[in-house]
């Protein structure tokens, strides 16, 4: 909601961006927020375990078939493990070239 409402600003359809306010941003929500209680927002406990054992398989056989570059099955390895374990979300961790505020991880 507050890139959406930053976008209205950098487009003057409003002057300023409510969601910006420090009363909006305070914490975020409780674990316990109606989602499935262990603390997965989005992916199932039995989802990232089958997407983990898949990018596993991906660079083991990266590195053994020659299919693509080990370096980066390695590295989409570790980006999914990142997602999967941290609950951090992509535009938390990833850059967006068009958003020098989006550096993404360091």
């Amino acid at each position: 909601m507050r890139a959406l409402l930053t976008w209205c600003v950098g487009h003057e359809l409003i002057a300023t961006n409510p969601a910006k306010k420090e009363s909006v941003l305070g914490d975020l929500p409780d674990e316990d927020d109606g989602r499935d209680g262990d603390g997965q927002q989005f992916w199932t406990p039995t989802f990232r375990d089958q997407f983990l054992r898949w990018t596993d398989w991906r660079f083991e056989t990266a590195a053994d078939q020659g299919r693509m570059d080990p370096a980066v099955a390695a590295h989409d390895r570790a980006l999914v493990a990142v997602l999967a374990f941290s609950g951090a979300q992509d535009a938390e961790v990833l850059r967006e070239p068009r958003d020098a505020r989006r550096n993404g991880l360091t």
